[in-house]
């Protein structure tokens, strides 16, 4: 259950960044945009594909360049996936099916990302960023 809640909080999300996207003027469908077409390799990459970039070069795996785009969707989709299986666990753990996990878990997934990825040097400390885009 946490799995397919993973799954559709991330496309939850994407729906949410892609209406932004649009907004903004981008003119891209949404599969294309949500798959990542256009991304050659990891420097300018979305920031899953970055982080998994910096952990390969961390122990020492090659990854190329064309790797870039499915890494990405790869690491994306992953990681949702994880958070749901990690909220699940939580609330078995806790005992409890209360609905106000669901934004706690959002919280704490959101802030690890801004704890975790300026060590890797894919997204800069959190006191950099204006309000507007911590929003």
């Amino acid at each position: 259950a946490g799995a397919i809640a993973g799954m559709l909080g991330t496309l939850a999300m994407d729906l949410l960044w892609y209406r932004r996207y649009r907004s903004g003027g981008g003119e891209q469908g949404f599969v294309a945009w949500d798959s990542s077409e256009g991304v050659e390799g990891y420097e300018d990459g979305p920031a899953p594909a970055r982080t998994a970039k910096a952990m390969a070069d961390i122990v020492g795996i090659e990854l190329p360049d064309s790797s870039a785009r499915a890494v990405n969707n790869a690491v994306h989709w992953m990681t949702g996936i994880g958070w749901g299986k990690a909220h699940g666990i939580a609330m078995a753990a806790l005992g409890t099916t209360s609905p106000l996990m669901g934004p706690v878990t959002g919280v704490v997934a959101w802030s690890t990302s801004y704890v975790l990825l300026p060590r890797l040097g894919v997204y800069k400390p959190m006191g950099e960023y204006d309000r507007d885009t911590l929003m």
